[in-house]
């Protein structure tokens, strides 16, 4: 079983990693956000509330539609992002 705080590092990883991908790029965070969550009112929003703490200080939790949807603007498989994340935290 894998303890809640690790599993918030593994998500942090990937969000980390898919951000740098990101700026790699040369995409904005609308630009990422609006490719990523098409039809959404505000995509840059959505980036932007995965990257911060919500109110109570805890990070919002990757649901993995958002990570599917977030690796293919970037071309990267996401099993792929997914296995360095964990390799990363030795899982």
């Amino acid at each position: 079983m894998i303890e809640e705080g690790v599993a918030v590092k593994v998500e942090r990883d990937i969000l980390e990693y898919l951000d740098a991908l990101r700026k790699e790029k040369g995409l904005t965070d609308e630009a990422w956000g609006n490719s990523a969550f098409l039809g959404t009112i505000n995509g840059r929003r959505k980036i932007q509330n995965l990257k911060k703490p919500q109110s109570n200080g805890q990070p919002q939790k990757l649901c993995i539609s958002d990570f599917v949807r977030l690796c293919a603007p970037l071309g990267v498989d996401p099993a792929r992002v997914l296995s360095r994340a964990l390799e990363n935290n030795r899982l």
